[in-house]
C-alpha cells in the first residue's frame, strides 16, 4: 500500500505473483512528473530503504513520509508497506497548498475489511469543518469513496477493490467532476460524481496521511 507504478505493475494486473524483488530489478516508473506533488514507491530502494521509518518522496518536492506505529515491509508485488489495520499509518509533513485539480493514485492489496471510512490518501484538519480531501473506503462497504472539501460523503461508487489481490485505485478531481477508478485483473472500472464539488481546495500543512483518515480509521493491507 500505496506505491508508484513500475515494470512489476503489468504482472500485478494480470494476477501474477512477483517475489524476491530487490532494488536491482525495480525500474524507475515512466509517469508524468509535471505537477507531481508526492511519489512514494516501496519497491524502489531510493524511496524505501528496507527497515527504515522514512519513506522517501521520489518527486522533487521532498515530501518524505514518516511511518507511524511500525508498518512492515513486504517483498510481495515487488515491494510494499503493510499496514496492520490497528494503528499503522504514515504522515507526510507537507506545506499548505491550494489545488484546483488533483489526482490520487495508489496500488493496494486489501487484507480483509478495514474500519469504516478508512483513508487511503487523505488530507484532513480535524479542527476545520470541510477540510477533508482524499480517497477512502465508503462506510463499511469496502467500496471506494472520496471527500473533496467535505463533499462526496454520500456518493456510491459501486467500485470494490478485491480482497487479497493487487489493484490500482484512484480519484481524479477537476472542476466540478470527481472520477474514481479501479484497475484489477478483470479490467478497469470508473464512477463519476458531478455533485457539489468546489473549484479548489486547500491542503492543510502537515495534515496529509497515508492509510489513515484521522477522523475515522486506518486502512488494512
Amino acid at each position: 500500500m500505496p506505491r508508484g507504478v513500475n515494470t512489476q505493475d503489468e504482472g500485478r494486473i494480470q494476477g501474477r505473483n512477483v517475489v524476491n524483488a530487490n532494488s536491482s530489478n525495480i525500474v524507475a516508473p515512466g509517469i508524468v512528473t509535471d505537477g507531481l506533488y508526492l511519489h512514494l514507491d516501496a519497491g524502489n530502494y531510493n524511496s524505501y530503504p528496507i527497515a527504515n521509518t522514512t519513506w522517501y518522496d521520489l518527486s522533487d518536492r521532498q515530501n518524505n513520509a514518516n511511518l507511524v506505529n511500525g508498518p512492515t515491509y513486504s517483498r510481495d508485488g515487488g515491494g510494499a508497506i503493510v499496514f496492520d489495520g490497528s494503528n499503522d499509518y504514515a504522515t507526510v509533513p507537507s506545506s499548505a497548498r491550494t489545488f484546483s485539480q488533483v489526482t490520487f493514485m495508489a496500488w493496494i492489496k486489501r487484507n480483509g475489511a478495514s474500519g469504516q471510512w478508512a483513508g487511503f490518501i487523505f488530507n484532513r484538519n480535524t479542527g476545520v469543518p470541510g477540510s477533508a480531501c482524499g480517497i477512502n473506503f465508503r462506510g463499511t462497504t469496502n467500496q471506494l469513496g472520496y471527500l473533496w472539501a467535505g463533499d462526496g460523503f454520500g456518493f456510491v461508487s459501486n467500485l470494490t477493490p478485491p480482497d487479497g489481490a493487487w489493484c490500482l485505485v484512484g480519484g481524479s478531481f477537476i472542476s466540478n467532476i470527481a472520477t474514481l477508478f479501479l484497475a484489477q485483473a478483470s479490467g478497469t472500472s470508473t464512477a463519476v460524481d458531478t455533485a457539489k464539488l468546489t473549484t479548489s481546495v486547500t491542503f492543510e500543512a502537515n495534515r496529509l496521511y497515508i492509510a489513515y483518515d484521522p477522523a475515522w480509521n486506518v486502512y488494512k493491507g
